[in-house]
């Protein structure tokens, strides 16, 4: 009767056991974020699994990336004598890789007559971007033109903003004709992105 007693009672401990913990900890439980301790989290870290425990990380692809960049702009400007020519406007030597390169121009005439404007981003021979404007029979018409491009380069390229008017002696201008504020009227910019 006696051991008989001692399972009784080792039951009643067990249940009681099994009572508090569960009331101690139930399944599905949730904690506030204030809960959770910083460690050796940064800035905009994330909890991942390292394999064998979790860790704060900065989330992938997140690390700062240095950006590699060329600019260039005409100086002084450029007398377009030939029609339908293409003349080379400022130029950027750019590495080996993936570039979004930008383009801007301004150019016109002094004279009348009706014609066409034209800026590409070009090596000379190859042609990336290029785009056009008509401009009116009117006298000192001049035109802001742009163009961008995505280009992946094997190897060290110079890449120009080259432009062409469809009549003779236009104008490639360094500093826009009217408000002039610095030789930046015309220029290419080049961001390395890969």
């Amino acid at each position: 009767m006696r051991e008989q007693m001692k399972i009784v009672n080792l039951r009643q401990q067990v249940n009681a056991l099994t009572a508090a913990l569960t009331r101690a900890s139930p399944r599905g439980h949730t904690h506030a974020l204030s809960d959770l301790q910083q460690g050796t989290a940064a800035k905009d870290d994330v909890i991942a699994w390292s394999g064998s425990e979790w860790i704060a990380t900065a989330p992938a692809g997140s690390s700062p990336v240095a950006l590699t960049n060329a600019s260039a702009f005409l100086a002084s400007d450029v007398s377009m004598a030939s029609a339908n020519t293409w003349y080379n406007g400022p130029s950027v030597s750019l590495d080996a890789g993936t570039w979004l390169v930008m383009a801007s121009a301004t150019m016109g005439r002094t004279t009348t007559t009706a014609g066409h404007y034209n800026l590409r981003i070009s090596t000379g021979l190859t042609h990336y971007a290029s785009v056009q404007q008509y401009h009116a029979s009117v006298a000192n018409n001049w035109a802001a033109l742009s163009c961008n491009a995505i280009i992946t380069l094997a190897s060290t390229t110079t890449i120009y903003a080259q432009a062409a008017g469809s009549l003779t002696n236009d104008v490639l201008k360094a500093t826009t004709p009217n408000n002039g504020s610095g030789a930046n009227a015309t220029g290419i910019v080049a961001v390395k992105i890969a």
